[in-house]
């Protein structure tokens, strides 16, 4: 930057000096213009609770993150990159929260997933609970068992909220939270999407769609012993699945379900 870019000002008496409109115009351009380079492009991050080291890492498999979520925080808010967050097998005691992500698609996956079939077992990774909240692109969840639902803040194992499209695909919910004030083991809110081969069990509420969710429950969805199989709150839910519950299906403020 030139001495002509920029301009001193004067903020409680103390100089400041700030880059003027052309230059900050400038900039935003050339950042704009990288992303659009990326566009079509594919990137593997990882994550290994073992190995990892989030203060060393740059997200490559040699040198993965420790943590989910600090692999979602490296994430650029705005891309036209592809992004897969691959995780190795282990226990993450995490509320794990990607928010405000605007890219091609996003998804977390188990290193292990084309492997594992989480109808039938526990899948090698497991995790208290993941959200995507306002996030403008394809979202997907595959390979994740939930675990320690006691002790999350939240009241669903994995939640799309105000995003474009969520995919929950091999995921498991079989730990018992009939117990619970509220509880959803998949749920929808203001979002479109589905669920493919997976399975609710034992659950408060199996799968809600809230506030003008338009979701699908796919054949390939099974679970029993749930309180409440299908919750569709002011939102369209269309149920094929092979999902049980001593209330098969709950409707609320409009809601309905299309079997």
């Amino acid at each position: 930057m030139t001495k002509a870019d920029i301009v001193q000002l004067q903020e409680n008496g103390e100089p400041k000096y700030v880059a003027t409109h052309a230059n900050a115009v400038e900039g935003l351009s050339d950042f704009i213009q990288k992303d659009y380079d990326k566009l079509g492009n594919t990137e593997k991050i990882y994550v290994s609770g073992g190995r990892g080291d989030n203060s060393l890492a740059d997200g490559s498999e040699n040198r993965p993150y420790r943590t989910i979520q600090a692999a979602v925080d490296s994430l650029p808010m705005i891309s036209g990159t592809e992004f897969y967050i691959f995780i190795e097998a282990g226990v993450y005691l995490e509320d794990v929260t990607v928010s405000g992500v605007r890219s091609a698609r996003l998804e977390i996956i188990s290193t292990k997933n084309d492997e594992e079939n989480a109808k039938e077992a526990n899948t090698s990774v497991m995790v208290r609970s993941i959200t995507f909240e306002d996030c403008g692109m394809y979202c997907r969840a595959q390979g994740i068992t939930q675990t320690d639902p006691q002790s999350t803040y939240r009241t669903s194992f994995i939640k799309f909220v105000r995003t474009n499209y969520g995919a929950i695909n091999n995921c498991r919910a079989v730990i018992n939270t009939k117990s619970f004030e509220e509880y959803n083991a998949f749920c929808f809110d203001g979002s479109t999407g589905g669920v493919y081969v997976s399975i609710a069990s034992n659950q408060k509420t199996a799968v809600a769609a809230k506030f003008c969710s338009q979701i699908r429950a796919t054949p390939s969805l099974v679970g029993t012993g749930n309180e409440t199989a299908f919750h569709s709150h002011a939102s369209s839910l269309y149920e094929t699945s092979n999902v049980e519950g001593s209330t098969s299906g709950k409707k609320s403020e409009g809601g309905q379900i299309f079997s």
